[in-house]
């Protein structure tokens, strides 16, 4: 095979594989309508493990200093964002938000969960933006889309 025609099939090859990958890339706006700060954290719901994508109970598995996490924390009224958030994605995995009442840090959330004591609620996000707020109903968070 020549040069060229190898060049020639690395490079089909290469377009294929971006082609069928499974990379995708979020967006994320939540207006907090609640009277409380209300704390987000992206994860997945699948496989395969991937650092920004930690869920905390996978963080808890691990070692404390290598417990590296990112969240936002919104107080009421305010609107939370994130940049562009990418990550990979096979058919079955999904990106979620989570979104937890008051202002949690790692250790507040696994303890909650633990006591099974967590208001949190959970939405399936779509590739590109996603506007979403947040309010209480007796008690219970609730997410709904924005535009």
């Amino acid at each position: 095979m020549t040069v060229m025609k190898r060049i020639v099939l690395l490079m089909m090859m290469s377009i294929l594989a971006v082609g069928c990958g499974s990379g995708k890339s979020f967006q994320v706006e939540v207006k907090n309508q609640t009277l409380q700060p209300v704390t987000l954290w992206l994860t997945k719901d699948g496989p395969p493990r991937e650092e920004g994508w930690l869920s905390p109970e996978q963080l808890g598995e691990l070692p404390a200093d290598e417990q590296r996490y990112d969240l936002a924390i919104v107080p009421p009224g305010k609107t939370g964002y994130t940049g562009t958030v990418s990550g990979d994605f096979p058919k079955g995995t999904h990106a979620v938000l989570r979104v937890y009442d008051g202002q949690k840090e790692l250790f507040h959330i696994l303890e909650d969960d633990k006591a099974g004591q967590s208001n949190r609620v959970d939405q399936v996000l779509k590739p590109g933006m996603n506007r979403l707020s947040v309010r209480d109903s007796d008690g219970h968070l609730v997410l709904e889309s924005s535009r």
